[in-house]
């Protein structure tokens, strides 16, 4: 038996990077996955490419899409035992070019 055989998990930002790998992880041990991200096309191919895969269209710095974001998991599968927050924002720019939007819009995502 799989050691998540049974278990739910939702991973934020699961497009790529860290979030894509971790969603491929849990999945591999048995666990059905949600993952959510704010682009499509690669959620799309990351469900494709596994079962225990599915994914949601979601942004993480709006808090309506994360009670959509459960809501779709536990309506599924009954669950939810594991919570991988892992979307980040960020944005390389000289300090002199911040402004106030640019800080809300990262800490939005980020907190």
């Amino acid at each position: 038996m799989k050691v998540l055989q049974g278990k739910t998990v939702i991973v934020t930002g699961g497009s790529a990077g860290i979030g894509r790998a971790a969603a491929l992880r849990f999945a591999e041990e048995g666990a059905q996955v949600l993952v959510t991200g704010r682009r499509e096309a690669p959620l799309q191919e990351l469900a494709d490419s596994q079962p225990n895969i599915e994914y949601l269209v979601a942004d993480a710095a709006r808090p309506e899409d994360a009670a959509r974001a459960v809501d779709a998991a536990t309506g599924r599968w009954g669950r939810l035992d594991i919570l991988v927050n892992n979307a980040g924002a960020g944005k390389v720019m000289p300090l002199a070019q911040a402004n106030a939007q640019d800080m809300a819009d990262i800490f939005a995502v980020n907190v």
